[in-house]
């Protein structure tokens, strides 16, 4: 692939707060995106405008979110659309007519990823429950739980083989849960929570931490293959701002993620950043590599994007053997990426942007729109 003209890419902008996840239809006609305005638009590719809006549930008798959309999926054949958000709930949608068809219900805490097997209608979601989930789409019907993360799960992903893999935030591991056998492989090698997750093929995947690193990884060790620190630089919409109690107000959660950051980078014995400590967080917030707050990889191919809140989605090549990791180009991009998805031809790349972290409150960038990019592509 070649850098894109900085000209090329189309940005759409039709949700009120942040978009926070996104999912691409089969035939890369079609993207919906999610919000934390709990609505889902489903937009068109050939006029790049709005197609349907999915608004947030009003009532107990309206379908929909009621709460932050974190995560959504569709089925490799463009049958169904699954969305999952922070009022617990997975909700099923038929892609062709944009109607409501089930609700599944079972998580503890907000469903934060959600993935579809290739040629499969089975559907594996995860969520800050620490659980993975397991559900037949088919017959509207659960299977199982799975348990072994000791934090929040906060991604997700899946191919062809009866497997998943999870990140799982603070608890600093990523594992591969192989479910005919009922095992798991536990992986380290972050040294913050890890936000984000993609499979490459079924033997390599792709991850993002606060730490700022972007890792590589091979079912062979539970180590990285690569690992690139200090990815995405050092994120200008930090700043003097820190993490003030305005922006940490989200969850009381996301406090304490924060302040076991703030230990970890200090070795203080501090429970939590307060605002009385807020000068001190903010100068060493400074110092600190941009989270890498997305991923994405075409399957079965050694090309990756990254994104972060350092105004850049950057894209990379695997090397041999999914050994090394060397950076191509960047597009420049305004805000959080929060999502990132390449078509299924390949042909571009999806970008589901906002004001602020999809987890969180902790910063905003007031310059930001609330949007979907699309980053056309072409290869060499």
């Amino acid at each position: 692939y070649c850098a894109p003209n900085l000209s090329s890419a189309k940005q759409m902008k039709g949700h009120r707060l942040s978009v926070t996840c996104l999912a691409i239809t089969p035939d890369d006609k079609f993207v919906y995106t999610g919000s934390k305005d709990c609505s889902i638009i489903k937009w068109r590719l050939d006029t790049f405008s709005k197609d349907t809006v999915i608004p947030r549930a009003t009532s107990s008798l309206s379908h929909g979110h009621t709460d932050h959309i974190l995560c959504l999926a569709v089925s490799s054949d463009g049958k169904f659309l699954a969305s999952g958000g922070r009022d617990k709930l997975i909700q099923i949608w038929s892609v062709i007519t944009n109607s409501w068809l089930h609700t599944f219900k079972g998580h503890r805490d907000a469903v934060s990823g959600l993935a579809f097997r290739k040629s499969t209608h089975q559907l594996f979601s995860c969520s800050h429950d620490r659980t993975v989930k397991i559900w037949n789409v088919d017959e509207m019907a659960y299977i199982e739980t799975l348990f072994g993360h000791q934090d929040s799960i906060t991604g997700i992903d899946t191919l062809v083989r009866e497997r998943a893999v999870t990140s799982g935030g603070n608890d600093r591991t990523l594992r591969l849960w192989k479910i005919i056998e009922e095992s798991q492989l536990v992986f380290h090698g972050h040294r913050a929570s890890i936000d984000c997750i993609k499979q490459i093929n079924e033997d390599h995947f792709v991850s993002g931490s606060q730490d700022g690193s972007l890792a590589l990884w091979s079912l062979q060790k539970k180590k990285p293959a690569a690992l690139v620190q200090n990815a995405h630089g050092r994120s200008r919409t930090w700043g003097r701002k820190g993490l003030s109690k305005d922006n940490r107000k989200d969850s009381s959660r996301h406090e304490v993620d924060s302040g076991k950051l703030f230990r970890a980078l200090t070795g203080s014995s501090t429970q939590t950043v307060s605002s009385e400590t807020n000068q001190e967080v903010s100068g060493i917030m400074d110092c600190v590599e941009a989270w890498v707050t997305a991923v994405a990889a075409i399957p079965n191919s050694d090309f990756i994007a990254s994104g972060s809140s350092d105004t850049l989605v950057k894209f990379w090549e695997c090397g041999k053997e999914c050994k090394s990791l060397t950076e191509l180009f960047s597009y420049p991009v305004t805000g959080f990426v929060n999502a990132l998805e390449f078509a299924y031809s390949g042909t571009f790349l999806a970008v589901g942007i906002g004001q602020e972290h999809r987890l969180g409150r902790w910063w905003t960038v007031k310059d930001a729109r609330n949007s979907l990019m699309i980053i056309p592509l072409q290869s060499t």
